[in-house]
């Protein structure tokens, strides 16, 4: 009996150090593929308005899952600034209907969505002024 309880107390010794063994590879293969996966870099997103316009107290209006503001300061700049690229999932609950939109902002540009009874219309972005050129002359 005072055999078959030293094998009972070694074999529980084993399983305890398999596990140990066990998590800690666990953690060497987490750790690896952490170090692996692209680092985002903060330095290289670029900034985009979204500025929405709406009658707030009829409609709620949710980008990425935040809330938008339905207030701004006078001296505050207008709208919500996001990352560039996207997709950026703006939800807008009107009357009870809720209308997902996903968007997709360039950097630097500023968007405007209204929203309306019937729901969103999106408008096009602000343009960006475009340089005149001077005409060519061609000589013969």
């Amino acid at each position: 009996s005072k055999r078959v309880l030293a094998s009972k107390a070694a074999r529980r010794e084993d399983d305890r150090s398999r596990t140990a063994r066990r998590r800690a590879s666990a953690a060497r293969v987490a750790s690896k593929r952490a170090s692996a996966r692209p680092k985002l870099d903060m330095s290289k997103l670029k900034p985009a308005t979204l500025i929405v316009v709406a009658n707030f107290a009829e409609a709620d209006v949710t980008v990425n899952g935040i809330r938008y503001p339905d207030y701004t300061d006078p001296d505050a700049p207008q709208g919500i600034v996001l990352p560039a690229g996207g997709p950026h999932h703006v939800t807008v609950t009107v009357g009870g209907k809720a209308h997902l939109y996903k968007l997709s902002l360039r950097p630097y540009e500023t968007r405007y969505m209204m929203v309306g009874p019937g729901g969103a219309s999106g408008v096009a972005p602000v343009p960006r002024p475009v340089s005149k050129r001077s005409p060519k002359i061609l000589k013969r």
